[in-house]
């Protein structure tokens, strides 16, 4: 009777044992394309979002630029990274750091101390704010990408194996729709651009740089008083503006 209860526990444990070392705890990270208009604010927001069969404990995740131009991290911006509307905000210690380049930020979690990330699936953990470049044209694809990446389990100490889904992603604002030149962004190119580009050199009025907004009307890569130039002489019958150069 002894023997045959014995046998039966052990074969419990040896189940229990088997379902445990069975169990995936590989966490998924994935960082999402631009969730809002590039014009907006000039900037462009990136959510990063995590699947983890198992408590998280803390992480590590570096995002990069491979070679910042149009867009970049901007050091000074202390909301370079944010929680909002994220399902896990109570962290013990929740931290960024954008180097000083601009070209990359590491943003670093702590469970202990406050509260652990439970298992989840495709939760928003955080979001990354980047800004426009403000002297270039953003008809160039940027590449982003994670850099080093660790997660801790529920001890913040033992890292468990992930994977960085999507590990790279071409940023492009760019609108083949869209016409170069049209500066105050009506959907039509006129002399009502002209006259907001002039009001914004005298800095009464505000223009979104970059592929999207095309007041790089003559396509030098600039915004300044030669693409006025050339769209007065546009239309007076000279040549028009080029079609937005956007990367295949």
């Amino acid at each position: 009777m002894a023997r045959r209860f014995f046998l039966s526990a052990l074969i419990t444990l040896i189940g229990f044992f088997g379902l445990a070392v069975a169990q995936d705890s590989t966490v998924y990270i994935r960082i999402e394309g631009p969730t809002t208009p590039p014009c907006e604010d000039n900037r462009l927001d990136f959510p990063v979002y995590m699947t983890n069969p198992v408590t998280v404990g803390g992480f590590s995740i570096e995002i990069m630029l491979t070679d910042p131009s149009w867009f970049e991290f901007d050091p000074d911006d202390l909301l370079a990274v944010d929680t909002i509307g994220a399902c896990h905000t109570t962290w013990g210690n929740f931290d960024f750091y954008v180097h000083p380049y601009g070209h990359k930020i590491t943003v670093t979690a702590l469970g202990p101390g406050g509260q652990n990330l439970p298992p989840g699936e495709n939760c928003l953990i955080f979001t990354i704010h980047g800004d426009f470049d403000n002297k270039l044209v953003s008809d160039t694809c940027q590449l982003i990408n994670f850099g080093t990446t660790s997660v801790a389990d529920s001890t913040g100490y033992i890292n468990l194996p992930r994977i960085l889904v999507r590990d790279s992603l071409c940023v492009e604002a760019c609108d083949t729709n869209l016409v170069r030149g049209d500066a105050n962004q009506s959907g039509a190119l006129n002399g009502l651009d002209v006259t907001y580009l002039i009001i914004y050199f005298k800095g009464g009025s505000s223009i979104c740089l970059g592929c999207p907004c095309l007041a790089d009307a003559n396509n030098d890569g600039n915004v300044n008083g030669l693409d006025v130039v050339f769209l007065v002489s546009y239309f007076k019958g000279g040549t028009a503006p080029d079609p937005p150069n956007c990367p295949e």
